[in-house]
């Protein structure tokens, strides 16, 4: 019997949960001939006539754990789950600073641009505007980055490159939510060649026998050598990290965050002291 290609997290009669590589898009696009993780997956049920449904999918360039139903009726009682936000979505991301504090919510409100494909900050109220809501935890400090690990309340699309990009913490190795000023090579850190994120672990309700399934997901070799060079600059632990003003609070004014409003604008109240006795120095 053929093996699926994807590593496998968990399967029984109902579902699948596969461990998605970056660069791998969840599902196929309309009109286009990529391979997609669903594909992999379909053809590896196929050989027992079995066939997985789409419950919920993340970013082509995001790794991480991606859950297919199996049959109609365990696809509808999954997808209920997701649309009420009852699972619990948590991820891995390395971003750019020293978040403050080590341990908050970033609360925005952002609505999509008219290709529907990018997000812009907006404002509670705005047509088309939807609640953006997540809680981080810094895991490790380094010189330079953060590595968090944040737990999703909403789920919309590129929700957490969008939040910390807003806070002024965009994700190594982001494109689309950065600018030049804010580019990680210009920053002295490492290249990342996609965003550095992980769907890491997934709790949700067994549609069938209604039992508390835990599962989690492996990070990927890539993002293991860029936590191993961040690891040779290692500043300290957030433990005993003094709390301090919130950050990421939502901007009140709805611009698209690429091209209005430049991010490497958002700096910290130490990078500005730093800018100014620069200043003074020259």
């Amino acid at each position: 019997m053929r093996h699926c290609s994807l590593p496998i997290l968990f399967e029984d009669k109902d579902l699948i949960a596969v461990n998605k590589p970056a660069g791998l898009l969840s599902v196929p696009i309309k009109g286009a001939s990529v391979v997609s993780a669903l594909f992999h997956v379909n053809q590896y049920l196929a050989q027992r006539r079995e066939r997985a449904l789409v419950v919920h999918r993340i970013d082509r360039y995001t790794s991480g754990l991606v859950l297919f139903a199996k049959g109609q009726q365990n696809h509808e009682l999954l997808r209920d789950q997701f649309q009420s936000r009852a699972p619990q979505r948590k991820y891995l991301a390395v971003i750019e600073g020293r978040i403050r504090p080590p341990k908050g919510e970033l609360r925005h409100y952002l609505k999509l641009n008219d290709t529907g494909f990018k997000q812009m900050l907006s404002k509670k109220g705005e047509e088309g505007a939807a609640l953006a809501l997540l809680h981080y935890e810094a895991k490790q400090f380094f010189a330079g980055a953060t590595l968090v690990e944040v737990s999703l309340d909403t789920g919309l699309k590129n929700q957490i490159r969008v939040q910390f990009a807003v806070a002024g913490h965009p994700l190594i190795g982001e494109r689309q939510y950065v600018n030049a000023h804010t580019a990680p090579h210009a920053q002295g850190l490492p290249r990342f060649d996609h965003q550095a994120l992980h769907a890491a672990s997934l709790e949700f309700e067994h549609p069938q026998t209604h039992k508390l399934i835990q599962l989690t997901a492996p990070i990927d070799e890539d993002m293991k050598r860029l936590l191993q060079e961040l690891e040779r600059g290692v500043v300290t632990s957030p433990l005993g990290i003094p709390l301090v003003a919130q950050v990421g609070q939502a901007d009140t004014r709805s611009e698209s965050l690429s091209k209005t409003r430049p991010l490497g604008k958002h700096r910290t109240r130490s990078q500005r002291r730093r800018n100014s006795s620069t200043a003074h120095r020259k």
